[in-house]
């Protein structure tokens, strides 16, 4: 429930998660996005989930076995 809760408070007050939003176009498409990248990589902050979503694809750093440098 909280998640149905968080998603219009995010539409209004999270300009991060409104530029992933509108690159995505459609909402189930957004929501698949976000699935498909939580799949394959952890990502280490909200911004950098939102960035990756923004640009629809994952640095290679984020993904497991890779190193940071």
């Amino acid at each position: 429930m909280l998640a149905f809760a968080w998603r219009p408070v995010l539409d209004l007050v999270e300009p991060p998660w409104q530029r992933a939003r509108k690159a995505a176009e459609k909402r189930t498409s957004f929501f698949a996005y976000l699935a498909t990248l939580t799949t394959f990589a952890v990502f280490p902050s909200w911004l950098d989930l939102l960035e990756a979503l923004t640009a629809f694809t994952i640095l290679p750093h984020f993904l497991p076995g890779q190193k940071n440098e």
